[in-house]
């Protein structure tokens, strides 16, 4: 992802934080000198530590019922260690994307554009993003969080643009080799790159969400049969939809619900 730029803005140190991070008292030595091993190792460590540990946090409770300090007690660091390489709690959910990239999404995409056909990529695209289980929800939790946080603030917004910027190349390069080799059919590739994505964001919103009708394994189908109507050659279009026909949307159990 070459394109991203990194988010994180000078560090905040806090030097007084550690001194005072524990009580006096015997019972919380064990404690200070967790923290001290801690804190002899190098930055880049302590702040991978820092972003493991805020992203479980996050994707389980959101980024508003989470605080600085929640993630310093996951992290087994001080709050002043947390503070040191984050200027907030939004500066954290950044990093924890950054992460969530290169870690989650990066692979995906590399495969992908790696496919032997344009088509190919498609579906290893759609498969990939869209998955099933708890790895994907979490890194989709993380993500409607963070469009939240981009919404209001322009830095982030920029960065997110970005990562919009490399998923619509990626998507359109497919396109395009897709229409050279014969695996698909494209007739505008640059905005129906866009169409893709947009709709892949729509169905992210509708199948991660808890108690959603709409369930990850009905969302790939629906991208999929988007990518065969639009993108197929009409001779073959109605065959390869007849085995991708999505699951019946769940209907909610309405007895359960009161308003």
């Amino acid at each position: 992802m070459t394109h991203m730029s990194p988010l994180r803005t000078d560090a905040h140190p806090d030097v007084r934080s550690d001194a005072h991070s524990d009580a006096p008292g015997g019972h919380h030595r064990p404690a200070r000198q967790q923290q001290r091993q801690q804190q002899r190792q190098p930055p880049e460590v302590r702040r991978a530590m820092i972003i493991d540990a805020a992203r479980e946090l996050i994707a389980a409770q959101g980024m508003h019922a989470t605080t600085i300090r929640d993630i310093a007690a996951a992290a087994g660091v001080a709050v002043g260690t947390v503070t040191y390489h984050f200027s907030g709690i939004a500066e954290v959910l950044a990093g924890v994307l950054q992460a969530e990239m290169t870690q989650f999404s990066a692979p995906v995409m590399s495969a992908a554009a790696s496919a032997d056909t344009g088509r190919r990529g498609l579906d290893i695209l759609t498969d990939g993003l869209l998955a099933s289980g708890d790895r994907a929800a979490e890194h989709w939790k993380l993500w409607l969080d963070f469009w939240t946080l981009a919404a209001h603030q322009p830095h982030y917004a920029d960065w997110q643009a970005g990562v919009y910027v490399d998923l619509h190349h990626l998507v359109e390069s497919l396109l395009r080799r897709g229409a050279a080799d014969g695996s698909l059919h494209a007739s505008a590739p640059a905005r129906q790159a866009v169409e893709y994505i947009a709709l892949m964001d729509g169905l992210v919103v509708q199948a991660y969400l808890p108690d959603s009708r709409l369930k990850p394994d009905q969302a790939r189908a629906m991208l999929t049969n988007f990518v065969i109507s639009v993108f197929t050659a009409p001779d073959t279009t109605t065959a390869q939809a007849a085995t991708k026909t999505p699951a019946a949307v769940t209907k909610p159990d309405r007895s359960r619900r009161t308003r």
